[in-house]
């Protein structure tokens, strides 16, 4: 059944089993922290990765919204469930939330950040708020330092979401192995192997907008250990190569294992082919997704700034976004027919050291 609840503190307080479950080893918890989640999924699931979040928890029609302090979280409570279930699937759930809910309502600028958030906004100014709840009238879809105004909720907890990602990129396994669960330019550092010798890893990749992560193993001398690498449920035909050659893999709740003695040196290679594809909404909507993006109609937009004593300055402003031309329009449903290009470089990915 749908949950009765506000959004942020279901995300909250759902995490709680995970954590007893990871402290007691009692299974109840950790199947309670599932069955938590999976109402979620089954009843408030927006296509952006997070949940419709009126304040409280709502539908999945092309109106609904979600809160800011959601996008931050659900992933985090999920990053529990990741380490609660050995599942990789949680990191599914992570990246997508990370990819497209967080930008989305955040300026580039990181100045300003939405209130309230829709996959199927159009307007971003201070008269647009189609919260189907009316609680709070309309104003919180406009980007603005404090958008709560007198609430500081989402201000002071918008900053934690990329550092929770970062931090549950790797994740040690109780068979002394290292586990990729989020994909990005990283390095790793951890003590692996029954005779726990260090090693480190270097993940250098584009990805989300490449399909291929390259994983450098360092070490001083040849190393046992099991590297496991998180195969999103999205990707159906993965390739796995060490040094450009076959590798055996065991595939286990959405990980692929890679158990063999590794060498300084050693590449190994995970592509994930991102295909298009066409996914059904309510009220006959559709969304376009290739591997973990979701993608939007491009409409040009022409922002404008207004100091609010009290909310903004000028010097941080409170930002509004009206479209310029024409946004009642749609697509032709045919993938086929949809071509992705390149992200510009000034907006790719720079490798680097987390």
């Amino acid at each position: 059944t749908p949950v009765q609840s506000h959004g942020v503190s279901y995300a909250e307080i759902s995490k709680q089993p995970a954590i007893l479950y990871l402290y007691t080893g009692n299974d109840y918890y950790r199947k309670f922290a599932v069955a938590a989640q999976q109402r979620i999924f089954d009843h408030h699931m927006l296509i952006d990765g997070i949940p419709s979040s009126q304040e409280g928890l709502a539908g999945t029609t092309a109106l609904n919204e979600h809160e800011t302090c959601d996008i931050t979280d659900h992933p985090w409570t999920w990053s529990y469930m990741l380490q609660a279930t050995g599942n990789g699937s949680w990191g599914d759930h992570i990246e997508r939330a990370c990819f497209n809910a967080h930008p989305g309502a955040t300026r580039d600028d990181w100045k300003g950040i939405q209130y309230f958030g829709s996959p199927n906004q159009f307007l971003a100014n201070l008269n647009c708020d189609h919260d189907t709840t009316r609680w709070f009238g309309s104003r919180r879809m406009a980007y603005a330092p404090n958008p709560a105004q007198l609430i500081g909720c989402c201000g002071g907890n918008k900053h934690r979401c990329l550092p929770n990602y970062v931090i549950s990129m790797w994740m040690k396994t109780a068979d002394n192995g290292l586990a990729a669960t989020l994909y990005g330019p990283s390095t790793v550092s951890a003590k692996v192997g029954s005779e726990q010798r260090q090693v480190q890893i270097a993940q250098k990749t584009n990805y989300p907008f490449e399909e291929e992560i390259r994983f450098h193993i360092m070490t001083d001398r040849p190393v046992s250990f099991p590297l496991l690498l998180r195969i999103p449920a999205w990707c159906h035909a993965p390739q796995i190569t060490l040094n450009g050659g076959a590798v055996r893999t065991v595939k286990r709740d959405g990980l692929a294992v890679v158990r063999r003695t590794f060498r300084p040196g050693d590449v190994v290679t995970l592509h994930l082919p991102m295909n298009v594809t066409i996914t059904e909404w309510p009220n006959h909507g559709v969304g376009v997704e290739r591997g973990p993006l979701v993608y939007a109609l491009p409409i040009e937009a022409k922002w404008s700034s207004v100091a609010e004593a009290a909310y903004s300055s000028e010097e941080f402003p409170t930002w509004q976004a009206d479209p310029v031309g024409a946004w009642n329009y749609g697509i032709v449903a045919d993938p086929k027919q949809i071509e992705i290009t390149q992200a510009p470089a000034s907006r790719s990915i720079e490798a680097s050291s987390w």
